[in-house]
């Protein structure tokens, strides 16, 4: 019917003149506590100034030490760098550590095939990579080295061993090589 869902609101009963005093007592009393405490908090803060300033002083100066180590181990890498002495300070980036190859030279027999001409030995073929990847293969190991990448780990390198190895016997099957190669 008529009036459902309206809500009336209650007519506000007069305030009496000592109901408005203690009310007005009460908001002076509340403003003056809030300002007792916020002037006990600024006294606390300066009091502990001193205490602060020899925390920020220790601070700078661990900093300051940390600075002037990280600058000195720097200048030891590039001095080490320049004298070709990477493997003085090894570096790690996760799990495995970077493991430098082992030198790889061409051989009387890779120079045979060229002609005898080191100028016309294909890089790759000289360490044992296929095409131009030997460049691709150096500079990702100076970026291992540098350690501003992760190294692969030995499961990565198995798993890249593997697929080489599957593909090599797919190309010598395609050649005619017999089924158990």
């Amino acid at each position: 019917g008529k009036g459902k869902g309206v809500i009336k609101a209650k007519p506000k009963e007069k305030k009496t003149t000592q109901q408005r005093n203690k009310e007005a007592r009460r908001k002076i009393l509340e403003e003056e506590l809030r300002e007792r405490r916020a002037e006990k908090a600024f006294n606390k803060a300066i009091n502990t100034l001193p205490e602060i300033l020899k925390e920020f002083a220790r601070d700078q100066a661990s900093k300051a030490a940390q600075e002037a180590y990280d600058h000195t181990v720097q200048v030891a890498k590039r001095r080490d760098e320049e004298k070709g002495d990477l493997g003085a300070h090894p570096t790690r980036i996760g799990r495995s550590a970077f493991k430098e190859a082992p030198l790889q030279v061409p051989l009387p027999g890779d120079l045979e095939e060229s002609q005898g001409s080191l100028r016309r030995l294909r890089l790759g073929d000289a360490v044992g990579a296929s095409g131009g990847s030997a460049a691709v293969m150096e500079r990702t190991a100076s970026i291992h080295r540098r350690a501003l990448i992760e190294p692969p780990s030995q499961k990565q390198k198995k798993k890249v061993g593997a697929a080489e190895r599957l593909k090599r016997r797919q190309e010598l099957r395609a050649a005619g090589a017999p089924r158990w190669f």
